[in-house]
């Protein structure tokens, strides 16, 4: 008897360390290239280069707001494409605030995401946008901005 309670507390503690470190995996941000140079989208527009090809991207109003609209202009490369965005927290999660697309036309998209409040007096975000190259090569950019409170 001893010898089956001693072999269930170690399975209920094996399956609760499995499922712990299956919670911890999920809630990992994603592998995300760092961005090109240093350009801050709270202090101005940003190029980026996907293929040799130059794209920009800004974000309005400045200073960035929190708990109203964040319009995204996306001025694609040629030939290349959106196909999904988010924002992120770094200094505190947030989870993956979606980047929802509401006009594209030629290379230009112009989206909207809404960034939640938190207690930080300083929170720093990260953009994060999946492309498509000319070549139908995925690829990964991402820009920082701040907000304050």
């Amino acid at each position: 008897m001893l010898k089956q309670n001693y072999l269930n507390l170690i399975l209920s503690g094996a399956a609760l360390s499995a499922i712990l470190l299956g919670a911890y995996w999920l809630n990992q941000p994603d592998a995300v290239a760092p961005q090109n140079g240093t350009c801050q989208l709270h202090h101005s527009d940003c190029r980026f280069e996907i293929a040799g090809r130059v794209g920009q991207i800004s974000v309005l109003p400045r200073p960035v707001p929190i708990e109203e609209p964040l319009a995204i202009t996306l001025q694609l490369p040629e030939g290349s494409r959106l196909l999904s965005g988010y924002i992120e927290g770094i200094n505190m999660y947030m989870g993956k605030i979606p980047v929802i697309v509401e006009q594209a036309e030629g290379r230009t998209v112009r989206a909207v995401s809404f960034l939640g409040s938190c207690s930080e007096p300083q929170m720093q975000w990260r953009l994060v946008l999946q492309l498509q190259d000319a070549n139908e090569n995925k690829v990964t950019q991402s820009w920082a901005f701040i907000t304050r409170l």
